[in-house]
Parts: C-alpha cells; sequence; structure tokens
C-alpha cells in the first residue's frame, strides 16, 4: 500500500485489511471496532481492535479468559506491575473493580499513516506477550506462586536471583 493511498484509508480500514491479508477471521463490533479470538499456549484471548475516534490512534487489547478474584487482585497487580518493568512495547493491565486482566499496545498515526507491518508488528508484540506471561498469572492464580516467584518462572531466572538483582538495585 503506497503512502497516498494509505492516508485515505480509516485506521480500522487499514486494521481490516491485514485481518484479510493474513486470514484473520473477525468480526465488526462497530464501526471503529473489530473483535478476534486467538488461541495461544496458556489460554485463548480475544481481541479487540479499536480505532481511538479524533485521535489518529489504533488500539490493540488482548483479554484473558479469567476474572480475578477480589482477595488475589493485590498480588496479580503486583504480578503484572513487575512483568511491565523493561517491556518496551505495551502494558499488562487490570481492573481492580471487575478482575479483568489485559495487554495492550498502541500506536498514534497522527501526522502520519497506519500501514498493515504496523498492525502485523503491534498484534504480534500484543499476543506473544500477554500468553508469554499468562503462565505467570495461572501461577499466581492457581499454583500459590508469588509475584517474584512468578516472574522468574516467566522469564527464567530463580527467584533468587530475581530478588538479589532486585536488592542491588536500591
Amino acid at each position: 500500500m503506497d503512502w497516498s493511498s494509505n492516508q485515505q484509508t480509516s485506521i480500522i480500514g487499514v486494521i481490516t485489511q491485514y485481518c484479510e491479508e493474513d486470514g484473520i477471521t473477525y468480526r465488526q463490533a462497530d464501526e471503529r471496532t473489530l473483535l478476534a479470538g486467538f488461541q495461544g499456549r496458556n489460554f485463548s484471548y480475544q481481541l479487540i481492535a479499536r480505532e481511538r475516534e479524533g485521535h489518529q490512534q489504533a488500539i490493540f487489547l488482548s483479554v484473558a479468559p479469567v476474572k480475578v478474584p477480589p482477595e488475589l487482585r493485590a498480588l496479580v497487580a503486583e504480578y503484572l506491575c513487575r512483568a511491565n518493568f523493561g517491556l518496551m512495547l505495551g502494558n499488562c493491565e487490570l481492573d481492580f473493580e471487575t478482575g479483568e486482566v489485559r495487554y495492550k499496545t498502541s500506536v498514534d498515526v497522527k501526522g502520519g499513516a497506519l500501514t498493515t507491518a504496523m498492525v502485523r508488528s503491534l498484534l504480534h508484540v500484543n499476543l506473544s506477550t500477554i500468553d508469554k506471561y499468562a503462565k505467570g498469572l495461572i501461577g499466581v492464580l492457581y499454583r500459590g506462586l508469588s509475584p517474584v516467584q512468578a516472574i522468574a518462572e516467566v522469564e527464567g531466572v530463580s527467584a533468587t536471583a530475581k530478588l538479589a538483582a532486585q536488592a542491588g538495585l536500591n
């Protein structure tokens, strides 16, 4: 797609084009939102692709199929905060009211144009990151792991080494 034709295409239009080119099954929830399902190693995720009206932003949210119970929300919040540390693109989120866990990637294209290559990158980072950190989420929710232990398991470092490294930074 060349620059001039892409400027004429809406953000959701470019996302739709990418989905069609890549064979991704989706449904249009409204004029600015697409929904799709993806199977990862740890969960099946609902992906929400949204054009933020008036802001020239594309937002991808992948929602984990778990609701964190109120008594575990503080532990999961700590785990997600630890997961976010060092991420270059996107972030984990926890809704303290509902217990929803999701991962968000976004791009602002003001003064430019969204391309299908940008959509591919945002989508792949989004889905691979949430699935990677879902393993630790499962550990905190169902195996009684502490946030430090869960991060260490996901990132391939021992909990002791992780604690020592964090202590050295203080």
